[in-house]
């Protein structure tokens, strides 16, 4: 402003400056009918300055249509999928392809979306290859992505141009760099007790609302959660075993002291995205507090398949 003002200096009476800078908003708007003229040699040629172009599509159009076709309640049609996949590959390719320097242009919005949707489609991408699965680690389904050698940590894929791991992008990417709890419940697994996947992909103009209602699926769900108030029990997904801390944040329980036990902190994250009567519950499993039982419920590692679906609904 200051700079602006010294270019008209010559053409202002004392008192028109003494009235501007008491009255700035007035003061423009009687001198001009286009206030903003005062400024237009700086803001004029900042406002022409073209934004670098974007290749990248941000609408996800290639990957939503797949998933529209594909995705059935929650659940991968993994069969009818990996007989055509041109379309997840054409997707997979433009992951590939982003310029790094395209990238450093995105919100923040933009690079939460774009992440969960890459893992999402690399995981999809990777069960397709093994499909169908039937490994021999006892401890696991026979259909489970945890049979696939290396799962996570050791196969590699190409996103901007650059090698990367399943376990990369969901720790690092989104964890570390885009810390929100709520993405807990949108990378999907490809396990039945993990987020359900949904018919459409995540993007920046609507991630906040999606994750919102990612969580809020995801926590009422009755196999992940029990709020037992006659039995006194509660328990809820062992994700949030796996995670407490990413969950300490938002529950209110950091920087207290004694510090919160693991219970306390779930029940403080979990507690607005319940529904009206599961925080009645909760509430009044809490008045009972220290007799309430607190657990984990049971992992299910078996593939998200649709073909599967009814022979191992829980």
């Amino acid at each position: 402003m200051l700079i602006s003002l010294k270019k008209t200096r010559s053409t202002l009476s004392a008192l028109a400056l003494s009235a501007m800078f008491s009255f700035p908003a007035l003061f423009l708007q009687v001198l001009s009918p286009h206030p903003l003229s005062l400024f237009a040699p700086a803001q004029a040629a900042e406002a022409k300055k073209e934004k670098p172009a974007r290749k990248f599509d941000l609408d996800y159009a290639w990957f939503a249509r797949e998933l529209k076709r594909f995705v059935r309640d929650g659940e991968i049609d993994y069969s009818s999928w990996q007989k055509d996949q041109s379309g997840l590959n054409r997707f997979l390719k433009n992951l590939a392809e982003l310029k790094s320097s395209e990238y450093e242009t995105f919100s923040r919005e933009e690079r939460l979306a774009f992440w969960l949707n890459a893992y999402n489609a690399l995981m999809i991408k990777s069960v397709l290859d093994h499909y169908p699965i039937s490994g021999k680690l006892a401890h696991y389904p026979a259909d489970s992505f945890r049979q696939i050698p290396g799962d996570w940590e050791a196969q590699k894929f190409i996103v901007m141009g650059k090698e990367i791991t399943l376990y990369d992008i969901e720790h690092e990417k989104i964890r570390r760099d885009l810390p929100d709890a709520r993405t807990h419940f949108a990378v999907v697994c490809a396990s039945r007790s993990c987020a359900e996947i949904v018919a459409r992909p995540y993007k920046a103009q609507t991630i906040d609302e999606d994750l919102d209602n990612a969580a809020k699926r995801f926590i009422n769900d009755d196999e992940n959660l029990l709020l037992d108030v006659e039995g006194r029990r509660f328990k809820v997904s062992k994700i949030f075993s796996w995670f407490t801390l990413d969950f300490a944040g938002k529950s209110g329980a950091l920087n207290k002291f004694p510090p919160p036990s693991d219970q306390e902190i779930i029940a403080g994250y979990i507690m607005p995205f319940l529904t009206d009567e599961n925080r009645k519950k909760l509430v009044l499993l809490f008045k009972n507090l220290p007799e309430v039982q607190f657990d984990y419920m049971p992992y299910d590692w078996s593939l998200n398949d649709a073909k599967t679906a009814k022979t191992n609904a829980k």
